[in-house]
């Protein structure tokens, strides 16, 4: 299992193709998060100019990902 930091997660949700691609290259490995990085998502979202949009986008990716 590979666990993916705040950076990387928000690398992932701004569409980085470097780390895209580099997940990709993992196949089928599980791929979490820590509750430290979930909720660091979640509290830059908020802090954001663009709140709706931004919880929506985190929402959207932490969904697809383990905690």
């Amino acid at each position: 299992m590979y666990l993916l930091d705040t950076d990387h997660c928000s690398r992932l949700i701004e569409g980085d193709a470097d780390v895209v691609r580099r997940l990709d290259a993992l196949g089928q490995a599980l791929v979490g998060a820590s509750l430290v990085a979930w909720g660091e998502l979640l509290f830059m979202a908020r802090l954001s100019n663009q709140q709706p949009a931004n919880l929506a986008r985190v929402r959207a990716f932490l969904a697809g990902i383990r905690l």
